[in-house]
């Protein structure tokens, strides 16, 4: 694809069949140019307006999905995106490129029924990824340890990192059991950030509420590993251990239940919405259903504006249990992290 498309982009590596009656297609569009997308169907000749949404963007771009629910299981469709300007009009992107007509617009030609399943039930399509992508989640896990153990990197270049990954990768791949820490990470996580327990909070607070499966944190030598360290003083009480295994035990159950409770959770999309000084916002949503979630990775609070995700409302941050009423602007501590649900419309 490269790193800088023009004016916009889409390829036929950009349709990504989640399942046999899921579709994504992506496209990337300079967003000094254009504010908005459509993905434009054509099925039986009946043309059908699907909007899209910004999972990230960069300096330039922004980086848009579509979600087709194929719940006809139609074998073929026919389909452009129209994109709307920043000043107004539109223009139209085709396989022939990009038009200021949509009558110009040479379609692209998709056959759903050319895809076999395997026998775990997912889609075969590793073609999908760019050569410029790493084939395993290293990357990904880098950017988590860089971010939140060392806070190497702003807000800004891990929602860039992950964003990227989400959008190069199948959704399958994202969706299916990704783990950001795996038994050896969690112990080097622990050293990394001096026994710095809240940066494992939040770290855990992303696990919990990011794309895939988070796995078991939190088994018996697992606890031991991350209560005590090699470099720890011989003096540092064994009461103070349990605290430390207990602290981050009850955020790991506290988020377990959160995620058991909230499907959307496991099943919803997923979308940035905020990156600046530290903190990253992200949504997940399932049709009409959307959770926002807010994490502070900085020693300095901040003041966020719900209404311009949820409209005007009642909220609860359903971490902590705390509601909301009537509050434009929720103030996000340092080093802190929120879940908001809507629950009130006013």
């Amino acid at each position: 694809m490269g790193e800088n498309p023009a004016n916009a982009l889409h390829m036929p590596e950009h349709v990504d069949i989640y399942s046999n009656d899921t579709v994504y297609l992506k496209a990337v569009i300079d967003k000094s140019m254009f504010k908005n997308a459509k993905l434009i169907l054509t099925i039986h000749d009946i043309p059908k307006a699907i909007p899209g949404y910004v999972l990230y963007w960069d300096e330039s771009h922004s980086y848009f999905l579509f979600k087709f629910q194929n719940s006809a299981m139609i074998d073929s469709f026919l389909y452009y995106f129209e994109l709307m300007k920043v000043g107004g009009g539109s223009s139209y992107l085709g396989s022939n490129g990009m038009t200021n007509s949509e009558w110009e617009v040479n379609h692209f030609e998709y056959q759903v029924v050319d895809n076999v399943l395997d026998n775990s039930g997912w889609i075969q399509n590793e073609s999908f990824l760019p050569l410029s992508i790493e084939d395993d989640t290293e990357r990904i896990r880098q950017a988590a340890h860089d971010f939140f153990a060392k806070r190497s990197i702003s807000a800004e270049e891990f929602v860039k990192r992950i964003g990227r990954h989400v959008f190069h990768y199948p959704m399958h791949i994202n969706f299916s059991a990704l783990k950001l820490f795996s038994n050896e990470d969690k112990k080097n996580f622990y050293d990394i950030t001096e026994k710095e327990v809240v940066r494992l909070k939040l770290a855990l607070s992303f696990q919990f509420t990011y794309l895939g499966s988070p796995d078991s944190l939190l088994e018996e030598e697992e606890k031991k590993a991350l209560s005590s360290s090699p470099s720890e003083s011989k003096s540092t009480s064994s009461v103070k251990k349990q605290n430390i295994a207990s602290e981050i035990e009850n955020t790991y159950n506290l988020l377990a239940q959160i995620r058991k409770d909230n499907k959307i959770l496991e099943q919803g999309d997923f979308r940035f919405i905020f990156a600046k000084d530290g903190v990253i916002g992200f949504e997940r949503f399932l049709k009409d259903q959307k959770l926002a979630v807010f994490i502070n990775n900085s020693d300095k609070s901040t003041h966020i504006d719900v209404t311009e995700i949820f409209g005007n409302g009642d909220f609860v941050d359903i971490s902590k249990n705390h509601p909301l009423k009537r509050k434009k602007t929720y103030t996000l501590y340092e080093n802190d992290f929120v879940i908001l649900k809507k629950i009130k419309d006013r």
